[in-house]
């Protein structure tokens, strides 16, 4: 069984690259994957609270420019998770997250162009967003 050191502890630091140099309250010298990963450990583990600090370390790097970052903040938007459920502002990080090339927002982007959810429906748009997600790395969006 894996113990998880409490968050911000001496211990949890030491263990996570980046953690020291990456917080939700100031500037952050750390490169922004460094707080996109650091937000992944804290929503894997899913204790409470640890999905609010997951959304502020998501949105550092997004705000910095982690187009990962966007990604996985539009992923919280839309289920909802440590934040109010909110499709809209979940498909303007995928954009934004798919503008800067990220093949997991442009998948999500064209999944909502296939389905109609929260666009409208346009299947040729879809299939090209998807085709691009799939190429760059995102192989769910490959179906």
């Amino acid at each position: 069984m894996l113990h998880w050191p409490r968050a911000g502890s001496r211990a949890s630091r030491a263990r996570t690259p980046g953690a020291r140099r990456c917080s939700p309250r100031g500037a952050t010298p750390a490169p922004l994957r460094d707080c996109t990963n650091l937000a992944l450990l804290y929503e894997q583990r899913g204790a409470a609270g640890d999905a609010v600090r997951a959304i502020a370390l998501y949105d550092v790097g997004c705000q910095g420019g982690s187009a990962r970052g966007c990604a996985y903040l539009g992923r919280a938007f839309e289920r909802g998770r440590g934040v109010t459920a909110d499709p809209w502002r979940a498909l303007q990080l995928y954009r934004q997250a798919c503008a800067a090339k990220d093949a997991w927002g442009c998948g999500h982007i064209g999944q909502a162009y296939a389905t109609g959810r929260g666009v409208a429906d346009d299947p040729a748009r879809a299939a090209a967003l998807l085709k691009d997600a799939c190429d760059g790395g995102a192989t769910w969006s490959c179906r």
